[in-house]
């Protein structure tokens, strides 16, 4: 708002392109509008991400049938002979 009277007339003041800053409450009205998006982004970002983490988790966790100390062992000694060759 400490700027909106040096950009041209045409020019948008939200990212959404809608509203022109020709006036102080327009100017107030765009801060009040990032400052929403900026709280719904803050409020809505943990979970998303928590959301796109749970099948990521169940994908990539090993099963309950699983032996990794067989695989550690076998994969200790491929290292091993890589190491050798």
């Amino acid at each position: 708002p400490l700027w909106w009277w040096l950009v041209p007339e045409e020019a948008t003041t939200t990212s959404i392109g809608i509203g022109t800053a020709h006036t102080w409450p327009d100017a107030l009205a765009a801060v009040l509008l990032g400052v929403g998006w900026t709280a719904i982004l803050l409020g809505l970002g943990p979970g998303m991400a928590r959301l796109q983490a749970a099948p990521a988790r169940r994908l990539l966790a090993a099963g309950p049938d699983t032996d990794l100390s067989l695989r550690v062992a076998e994969l200790t000694a491929t290292r091993a002979a890589a190491l050798d060759a």
